[in-house]
């Protein structure tokens, strides 16, 4: 398990942006291109286990605040380490 910060030319961008697009029902609509400029401004960090992306946080500042943006976290990962 390891935390990346992503930026515009990391391969885990378009990994990014398909979960934020396959959650937006819960997170709302987030443009492409503005998934490529918070990734420009390296304010997205993403979680990877075993070589998949399986959980991001797109945050920005104002003043002296950190304010969360997204938050998602893969179906998939969770209903693979759940344990009934």
């Amino acid at each position: 398990m390891k935390f990346v910060t992503i930026d515009e030319n990391s391969k885990w961008l378009s990994a990014v942006q398909k979960l934020g697009d396959d959650s937006r029902l819960t997170l709302g609509f987030m443009p492409a291109q503005a998934f490529v400029d918070y990734a420009k401004r390296k304010q997205i960090l993403g979680l990877i286990i075993n070589g998949e992306l399986v959980a991001y946080t797109m945050f920005r500042y104002k003043k002296t605040s950190l304010i969360i943006v997204h938050f998602c976290v893969s179906t998939r990962s969770c209903l693979k380490n759940r344990k009934d």
